[in-house]
C-alpha cells in the first residue's frame, strides 16, 4: 500500500496546517518547488506531485520530518461522512463521527439529496442546516 500511497498516511494535502512561523518555512519551500518545476515543465506530471514534494521535504529537511513525526495520527474516519451524505441521518452515528474526527473530507463532485427515497432526512440535509 505504501508504494502506491505517497504520504503513507503521514499527511493529507487537503488539510495541512501549522503555526505561522513553521508555515512560512514549509509553504515557502513548497512554493519554491512548484515554481522551479513550472519553470521547466508546463504540465503537472502526476496528480500526487504535491505529495511527492512533501515526501522529498520529509526525507531531506529534518524540521519537516520532525513536524510530521510529532503530529499524532488523527481524524481516522475523515472520509466517512462523505460516504454517508445521501444516507438516512442517524444521530448516534453522527455523534460518533464528530467525536473521532475534527475534520471531514467532503466533495462537490456528486449530487446530494435532502431526503432518502422513503422521505427520511439525509446526513446532507441535517449538516446543511448547521
Amino acid at each position: 500500500d505504501s508504494i502506491h500511497f505517497v504520504s503513507q498516511y503521514r499527511w493529507a494535502v487537503w488539510i495541512l496546517g501549522c503555526s505561522p512561523q513553521i508555515g512560512k518555512i514549509l509553504f515557502d519551500c513548497l512554493e519554491n518547488l512548484f515554481k522551479a518545476y513550472l519553470k521547466k515543465y508546463s504540465l503537472f506530471i502526476d496528480f500526487f506531485l504535491f505529495d511527492y514534494f512533501l515526501a522529498v521535504m520529509y526525507d531531506e529537511i529534518p524540521l519537516v520530518k520532525q513536524l510530521v513525526d510529532n503530529c499524532p495520527y488523527n481524524n481516522p474516519n475523515a472520509y466517512e461522512l462523505g460516504n454517508l451524505l445521501n444516507k438516512e441521518f442517524n444521530e448516534d452515528a453522527f455523534v460518533q463521527l464528530k467525536k473521532n474526527n475534527t475534520f471531514h473530507k467532503l466533495s462537490r463532485k456528486q449530487p446530494y439529496f435532502m431526503h432518502t427515497a422513503d422521505d427520511k432526512p439525509t446526513f446532507y440535509s441535517v449538516i446543511s442546516k448547521l
